[in-house]
């Protein structure tokens, strides 16, 4: 509808201009060169032009009217200097040079016209001082005849040049509000993306929790040898599952630049152990050796671990997947260390099907990279570019050494500041490992049943009395009946949702913790968990180690 309003516009604003222009001429027409001077034949080229303008105007574009507005004006230039000498014609010339400046907004092939026809009028203008603007057989009109057509002249250009000035103010708001109403489109579709990727997020997440729970009981349950392979097996498919999902949202967020690092203090070679676990495993299922060759010696120190672990992951699974034979090792050591930071070096090793230049260049050029790496292989290569993503934002950079045929070295080198509390800081984990929960009444609140029944089988050891509700209603139901030392609560239920039934259970009870189990990333939900009175996030699918010491935090004793 704009569209079709804004191209009406148009047209009736080439009309007035064209229809201007041509009552210009007609001073110059029938009193410069013909002297006459009656209405009559003023009102006769009056009306003629009103409807050449009409039937100009019928066309689908402005072109045509446009042009027979800068071919009147400069032939009215011309006639006008004819007749009025050259002192009278600056005012003239310095509205035609206003016209050339709305010029540089036409249209490209618009332009050409608009210099061709300035050049015919300084050509013009210049042929006419050559001659003292005098040619026989022009009419000579009296003072009061002159100054009466200066005065129509003058009032029919500036009433053209306003008339532009006015179009392209027009033009202006409207291109404007296109681009307002094009943000307004792009937030909503970035909304729309979120809130699919975040319900993805969850629906995945819980039936990935289930699978890796149920896996974890059985290798405590003293499985046969032939059976660990394959628990390992689904525990690395998991793992590999998660780690796609986990890239698909980085991604996303890597494009919306909204990705933010949470510092912590950590142990490095814990971290790295913990990474390692699955992806040994799956080198030893394709016949891959594995070294990891970790430095003792590195201190604790801040980083946001989970970022850690995606870069690690991402550059080990990429090794993995592009090798067949032969060896991929992890190398971790301090390179320098200072009196408040430590410089530690990354570097992963295979022996791998290798990197063309062009490629690596693409990996550490283009911000837009998602696919074209190995798309020839029918590979989704996400995790490399946001490597090279998360280590620019913790101030690093990936190199990249690789052949084909020959493998690949990946490398980058972070410079971490040293935690104040690290000489003490196993033995701080080990007291709070010593807290007990037994005897600590716990609400487990899930629509997933499978769910419930793997964080039972997790707490099993812990002695913790446990009930369970389905939803949000049987959950506010339960705490006003009982009293319960701590509540794990889904967010995605039936009924009444996580948030609300929190909600509900904050107005009887402030005290007692909550904690959201959400496949959602603490990010995207942060703001809901403070507002709606929640004290944390354990974002599935989460290991019993963290659940326990999540608990022991908050409800253990000595």
């Amino acid at each position: 509808m704009s569209n079709k309003l804004s191209v009406s516009f148009r047209k009736a604003t080439a009309r007035t201009a064209v229809l201007f222009s041509l009552i210009f001429l007609n001073g110059f027409i029938f009193c410069y060169i013909t002297g006459i001077t009656t209405y009559r034949n003023y009102l006769l080229l009056f009306s003629a032009a009103s409807f050449s303008v009409v039937f100009l105007t019928k066309l689908k574009n402005t072109l045509i009217p446009r042009l027979v507005l800068l071919v009147t004006l400069y032939l009215g230039v011309f006639f006008y200097s004819l007749v009025y000498g050259a002192s009278g014609c600056v005012e003239i010339f310095l509205l035609v040079i206003v016209g050339m400046v709305f010029g540089m907004f036409s249209y490209e092939k618009e332009k050409w016209y608009i210099y061709f026809f300035a050049a015919i009028t300084l050509g013009i203008w210049l042929t006419l001082y050559l001659i003292n603007f005098t040619i026989p057989g022009i009419a000579q009109l009296t003072a009061a005849e002159r100054n009466v057509i200066y005065l129509d002249v003058m009032i029919c250009l500036l009433l053209s040049v306003v008339i532009q000035l006015y179009n392209y103010h027009r033009l202006n708001y409207e291109f404007y509000q296109n681009i307002k109403e094009i943000q307004v489109q792009a937030s909503q579709d970035a909304e729309e993306k979120t809130n699919f990727l975040n319900t993805m997020s969850h629906e995945i997440r819980t039936p990935l929790n289930a699978i890796n729970g149920l896996s974890y009981i059985l290798k405590t349950e003293n499985p046969e040898e032939h059976q660990i392979d394959y628990i390992n097996s689904i525990e690395y498919s998991g793992k590999s599952l998660m780690n796609m999902l986990n890239n698909y949202l980085e991604f996303s967020k890597y494009q919306g630049d909204m990705i933010e690092l949470e510092i912590a203090s950590c142990t490095i070679q814990d971290v790295i152990k913990d990474i390692v676990i699955h992806h040994e495993v799956e080198c030893e299922n394709k016949g891959i050796l594995f070294e990891l060759n970790l430095d003792d010696n590195i201190p604790d120190v801040h980083i946001d671990v989970n970022k850690l672990n995606r870069v690690i992951d991402n550059l080990l699974s990429n090794a993995i997947k592009f090798t067949k034979t032969g060896l991929i090792s992890l190398t971790v050591k301090e390179k320098k260390s200072n009196p408040t930071t430590s410089e530690i070096e990354f570097i992963v090793k295979d022996t791998g099907a290798g990197i063309s230049n062009t490629k690596q260049q693409l990996i550490l050029d283009k911000n837009d990279y998602i696919y074209s790496l190995f798309k020839n292989d029918n590979k989704i290569g996400l995790g490399l570019p946001i490597v090279k993503h998360i280590l620019e934002l913790m101030n690093s950079k990936l190199f990249i050494k690789s052949k084909l045929g020959l493998g690949s070295l990946f490398q980058f080198t972070l410079e971490l500041e040293k935690a104040s509390l690290a000489t003490n800081k196993n033995e701080s984990l080990k007291e709070e490992n010593k807290l007990k929960i037994a005897g600590k009444k716990l609400l487990i609140v899930d629509d997933n049943k499978l769910n419930i029944m793997v964080t039972q089988k997790f707490l099993e050891q812990e002695e913790l009395l446990i009930e369970s509700a389905n939803d949000g209603l049987e959950a506010v139901d339960k705490m006003k009946a009982n009293d319960f030392d701590m509540v794990l609560m889904d967010i995605h239920m039936p009924n009444l949702n996580g948030y609300k039934a929190t909600e509900e259970i904050r107005k009887f009870n402030t005290n007692t913790p909550i904690f959201a189990m959400s496949g959602s990333v603490l990010d995207d939900i942060k703001e809901e968990l403070e507002f709606y009175g929640l004290n944390g996030l354990i974002i599935k699918p989460f290991k019993p180690n963290n659940l326990i010491e999540l608990l022991k935090n908050n409800i253990g004793y000595e």
